[in-house]
């Protein structure tokens, strides 16, 4: 029963605090409240999206490990000039058609496109900077059996066939089980597991001039900033 104004700042996952919309457009983050399952509360007045992001870390390892943030406040301006709207609303149409691909059901277009599917044979993780990066090798079903590459971080990046990008972030990876149907986790992937590697288009906001550098590949050391 409480109203809830569906907009957000990323609408898709992304690694970093400030790989927001509202940083982009000058909003603050702060005030920003930080607080454990164990009560304990810091709030941060007044510094960067960046710097933020940096103290998070640092906080949530000396809190447990876990914790959650509010920050961001928002006028309703902000909202219709700089959030991405319907993030929601469209979370819960992507679960509504997977649950009907899942029981059988074609009615209707699907809102992914369907890159690939096979067999994940090999799994590497390295720690450049304190960052996970990985790179998940899948071996195709289909008739010429050929190996993809997917690279991930907290979220998975890009997807390369045959040394040929086909879908990078902005865009939406997803690696999905075929035996339960449900998307599995970067850092969940294990060898041996069979997966549909699907995608699903960007947020507009994304793609707009202002906004496009700080959440593409190049963001995460993948390809040349723009």
């Amino acid at each position: 029963g409480v109203p809830l104004v569906d907009v957000d700042g990323m609408g898709r996952g992304l690694s970093w605090v400030d790989q927001t919309t509202y940083d982009v457009a000058g909003v603050s983050i702060c005030p920003l409240v930080l607080t454990s399952t164990h009560g304990h509360t810091f709030i941060i007045e007044d510094t960067s999206g960046g710097e933020v992001e940096r103290y998070v870390r640092s906080l949530t390892v000396q809190m447990g490990g876990w914790c959650a943030f509010a920050g961001y406040p928002l006028t309703r301006q902000d909202c219709l000039d700089v959030a991405i709207r319907g993030s929601l609303r469209r979370c819960l149409d992507v679960g509504r058609a997977s649950l009907r691909h899942a029981g059988g059901s074609v009615d209707g277009p699907m809102p992914w496109d369907h890159l690939a599917h096979g067999r994940v044979v090999d799994v590497r993780w390295t720690y450049p900077s304190g960052y996970p990066r990985g790179t998940i090798t899948v071996l195709t079903g289909d008739g010429d059996r050929r190996p993809i590459r997917i690279e991930a971080s907290n979220e998975f990046l890009m997807v390369v066939d045959e040394g040929r990008s086909v879908a990078q972030a902005p865009t939406i990876i997803s690696l999905v089980n075929r035996s339960t149907g449900a998307p599995v986790l970067a850092e969940r992937i294990v060898v041996g597991i069979e997966v549909d590697i699907v995608s699903l288009r960007a947020p507009h906001r994304w793609q707009e001039p202002l906004f496009a550098d700080r959440a593409d590949v190049a963001r995460f050391g993948l390809g040349p900033r723009s």
